[in-house]
Formats: structure tokens, sequence, C-alpha cells
């Protein structure tokens, strides 16, 4: 597991680019891209990122399931939980679906850059 490659699950092509740039231009690997939780499940598998940047609201399957899933297949890889609705989210189904960090869509990407960065140093 790289502890510089990150995955990036969001259903919005245009937040995964700005994602992508930001994160490319810090020094990190970005390893993947998933428009869904269930794409993200098949891609965590060959990819093995140290990093996921998952968002809570996308068809299908929500940012909570689709870690809980992740986690089982991968329960030392890193999860940020990426939305607009964090207040909305419940703790305990944030602990339970083994999510290190919930982040505000609407705080700076530089805020988040360190977030990910701090968890990576945790490790």
């Amino acid at each position: 597991m790289d502890k510089n490659c990150i995955l990036l699950v969001d259903d919005s092509v245009l937040v995964r680019t700005n994602l992508r740039r930001a994160f490319e231009e810090a020094g990190w690997k970005v390893c993947g891209e998933a428009g869904s939780g269930h794409e993200a499940i098949e891609k965590l598998k060959e990819l093995l990122p140290h990093v996921i940047i998952v968002d809570l609201s996308m068809p299908g399957m929500d940012g909570i399931t689709a870690s809980r899933a992740l986690k089982k297949i991968l329960p030392e890889v890193r999860i940020i939980l990426y939305t607009m609705y964090g207040d909305l989210v419940r703790r305990q189904d944030v602990e339970s679906a083994g999510i290190s960090a919930i982040f505000s869509k609407t705080k700076p990407v530089e805020d988040l850059l360190d977030k990910a960065l701090s968890l990576v140093n945790a490790a």
C-alpha cells in the first residue's frame, strides 16, 4: 500500500477533476477515481490506496455504505467522507463505517490536503 496513493470517489466528474489537480499539485499520487461506491469497491482491490476521499451523497450507494464495504476489504485504509451535508451525518454511522474524518466541501481544498496528510502521518 503506497502511503501517498489516494482514490477519489465522487459522482461529479468536476469534483474529481478539481481534487485530482489539487492532490497532484501537492505531490500525491492519485492512483484512481470512481464515480460510484460500487466502482470504488472494484478499484480498491487493484489499487490498494492508503487514503480514500468519498462523497456522502452518490446514486446507488451512499458514502457511508461504500465506506463500510471498503473497510471490510482493506481495513487499514483511511477514509475521509467529503460532503456538503456533514451536519446531517450521525457520528455513530461514521464511526461504525470506519471513516477516519468528515470534511466539508465548503472548506478550502488546502485544508482537505492537510487532513489527508495528517491521516497518513498518523498511520
